[in-house]
């Protein structure tokens, strides 16, 4: 299963980062692709503890959603409701230029599987306790998921 953590993945990513335009129109959703980028950005910062957000997760959301969504289980397009803090024009992070955004997103990559100690690793508002890898899946999942959003 392909995961951030590995090289080759994460290159894949990177090189489909690269390749986001702010003239990419979306296939779904509501933001456009700077405002993708940056929303991406906000997930890892998540992951990372600079973006706070409280455990609202249940025992279905830990255990048998966790599992699914890990395994490659697609998010429904458009229908997954984004928590405030990181929701484009609620709390995310604004956009500046796209080629800046796309920059802070490939550091934020880098900062996350670059992490030492990954008892720092925050506990995800749903699906609760994630070990490295199971971040670093969810990462390339989430990221997967929007780079299709805007065709790339």
């Amino acid at each position: 299963m392909k995961n951030i953590l590995n090289e080759k993945d994460r290159n894949e990513v990177v090189n489909r980062i690269s390749n986001v335009l702010a003239v990419n129109q979306r296939l779904w959703g509501k933001m456009n692709a700077n405002q993708m980028i940056c929303h991406s950005t906000d997930q890892i910062r998540l992951a990372l503890g600079e973006i706070p957000l409280t455990f609202i997760g249940n025992a279905l959301q830990t255990s048998l959603l966790k599992s699914l969504v890990l395994l490659g289980m697609p998010a429904p397009k458009g229908k997954v409701e984004t928590y405030k803090e990181i929701k484009q024009g609620a709390g995310g992070t604004p956009p500046t230029t796209i080629e800046n955004d796309k920059q802070i997103l490939i550091n934020s990559i880098e900062k996350f599987i670059n992490k030492k100690d990954i008892s720092e690793i925050i506990t995800h508002p749903n699906f609760g306790k994630l070990s490295f890898k199971q971040w670093g899946r969810l990462i390339y999942i989430h990221l997967d998921y929007h780079l299709k959003q805007f065709g790339v």
